[in-house]
């Protein structure tokens, strides 16, 4: 019996393991710290009120009837030598192959006091604490002084990607009901986006940065370009030519690789901590190890549904190569981008048409489904999708 372990069950780890499981002479055992897998496209909008349920799919779910084995635990070293990976609990995985599906965590670039001051939107835990602060501010801003509101009800997102310019088209609007559910003075709130590059969504067509911009701002929310972050104090953001007070900073600039890809001995890694891979997603000098999703250093690492299809791809080279055939060099998909910003507003590209407002952010909605639907069956995608509906309720 083949044994392949999967580390880490992101949407790679979770579409690997549903595809391996299929093939009766491989056992398949994947390991993770958590009992479920988190939709990170979506984390934002927990904290805004929706329900968790829409971002977090237990594995029971995601792998029910198949034949694997659920570990819960985190890996902390691999012998590549011996084939066998070490977990914190002690224990020890042996492999015939090893799929890398970590993932992708937070980075700080060294920028002082932000990591211990800024809220972050990673997690589901992360959205849950920043939704938490929130509501307590609004919930405690009337007692305090009037040359103090302002301050307080002031939110400062770090960071013009996606996730940074999803979350405060959401904030824009939310905050606005918490100020009329509170009685606040909705004219306190200040939004700013801060980016230090010349414009939001860098990676993506200029066209959409500009209508992105406009949309934002229209939302009320002010964007500052070309400005970066020196450091961080408790209610203090300094800027390299301006200095903030506010109640809330949120951290969404940066993304590494997951740092176990640095733990593994003699695997070859760029700037980004990413895995360096070959043609067949396999670690580069490293036989029977394969890297996918965002711990790759692939064109378009860092898309659910790069995650998915590189998943596919290293499902079936393993099967191939177990059976003395061969499989293509990988030819990675060009993934579609959709930002919403704000109510029943996005914008797409698809095969490089770019679509704004209602019916980008219909296509958005269509996208997450189809990402559910290619894991749980229809019912169960169906209940994942809707997750429930946004509450103003703490």
């Amino acid at each position: 019996m083949h044994k392949v372990l999967i580390i880490g069950g992101g949407f790679g780890g979770i579409r690997a393991a549903q595809l391996l499981s299929k093939k009766s002479n491989i056992a398949v055992r994947l390991i993770d710290p958590k009992t479920y897998m988190e939709y990170h496209a979506a984390v934002y909008r927990l904290v805004t009120g929706r329900s968790a349920t829409e971002t977090c799919i237990p594995y029971s779910d995601l792998l029910k009837g198949m034949n694997v084995e659920l570990v819960k635990d985190s890996v902390t070293g691999i012998d590549l030598s011996m084939k066998v990976a070490t977990g914190a609990s002690g224990s020890r995985f042996a492999y015939d192959s090893l799929i890398l599906a970590v993932g992708s965590e937070t980075s700080y670039f060294g920028i002082k006091g932000v990591e211990e001051h800024a809220y972050g939107i990673k997690t589901t835990d992360e959205a849950l604490r920043l939704k938490r602060h929130i509501h307590e501010i609004f919930q405690n801003v009337n007692s305090v002084k009037l040359e103090d509101k302002a301050p307080a009800l002031h939110i400062v997102i770090i960071g013009g990607g996606a996730s940074g310019v999803e979350l405060s088209g959401e904030l824009a609007s939310y905050t606005r009901t918490l100020a009329k559910k509170h009685g606040v003075d909705p004219s306190l709130i200040t939004i700013d986006l801060i980016e230090a590059m010349q414009r939001l969504l860098p990676a993506l067509p200029e066209r959409m940065s500009v209508k992105v911009l406009a949309r934002l701002r229209s939302l009320g929310v002010n964007v500052l370009l070309n400005r970066s972050v020196i450091k961080e104090e408790t209610n203090q953001l300094f800027l390299k030519d301006m200095q903030m007070t506010a109640g809330t900073v949120v951290w969404t600039a940066g993304m590494k690789a997951n740092r176990l890809a640095s733990m593994v001995p003699h695997l070859q890694i760029d700037k980004r901590g990413r895995a360096l891979v070959d043609a067949n997603l396999s670690a580069q000098g490293i036989s029977d190890m394969y890297v996918i999703g965002d711990a790759a250093a692939t064109k378009y690492s860092g898309m659910a549904q790069t995650a998915i299809a590189d998943a596919g791809y290293v499902a079936k080279y393993i099967d191939a190569k177990m059976n003395g055939k061969t499989l293509s060099p990988y030819v990675q998909p060009a993934p579609a981008y959709s930002i919403p910003v704000g109510p029943r507003y996005a914008a797409t590209v698809y095969h490089g048409v770019q679509f704004f407002g209602f019916t980008g952010w219909f296509m958005r909605r269509a996208a997450d489904f189809r990402a559910f639907l290619s894991l749980l069956p229809v019912s169960a995608a169906i209940r994942a999708f809707l997750g429930g509906e946004t509450s103003i309720d703490e």
